[in-house]
């Protein structure tokens, strides 16, 4: 199993989940996860477009993955949590981050996490280049 981002545009990234079925490769897209996540200055073009705000799988677990896509409700990237039982072909999702004030991005489930809860760790605050950024790193159990 892998886990991709496509570019149909600049302003539209699409997330595909991929899986090898013994024959052949079954790509499924996830989600529409809105345009590169840096913060366009006023007047200026973005010098980074195809920066996706990222998504990952749980290399525990290649049934779950997260993700950042850009939400209608906050403005905002948010992180979601998504777990498959059917190999891709339905979803359940869980948020862990919502209503935001500075984007959410970049998230990663750390390699050998052992836990019950799954730790997601994940990139917030301002970015507008990657000399010009005020973030930190933040983190969920769910």
């Amino acid at each position: 199993m892998l886990v991709y981002a496509r570019f149909l545009s600049d302003n539209d990234h699409r997330f595909h989940y991929t899986r090898w079925n013994g024959k052949k490769w079954i790509d499924t897209e996830l989600v529409g996860a809105g345009p590169w996540f840096p913060e366009t200055l006023k007047s200026q073009v973005e010098k980074e477009p195809h920066y996706s705000s990222g998504l990952t799988l749980d290399h525990s677990d290649p049934n779950r993955l997260v993700l950042s896509k850009l939400s209608s409700l906050s403005s905002q990237f948010e992180i979601e949590l998504w777990y498959t039982n059917d190999q891709g072909q339905s979803w359940t999702k869980t948020s862990v981050t919502s209503m935001s004030t500075m984007l959410n991005v970049r998230p990663i489930i750390p390699r050998n996490w052992k836990d019950e809860k799954i730790l997601v760790l994940w990139m917030s605050g301002t970015y507008q280049y990657w000399t010009n950024y005020s973030t930190s790193l933040n983190y969920a159990f769910v």
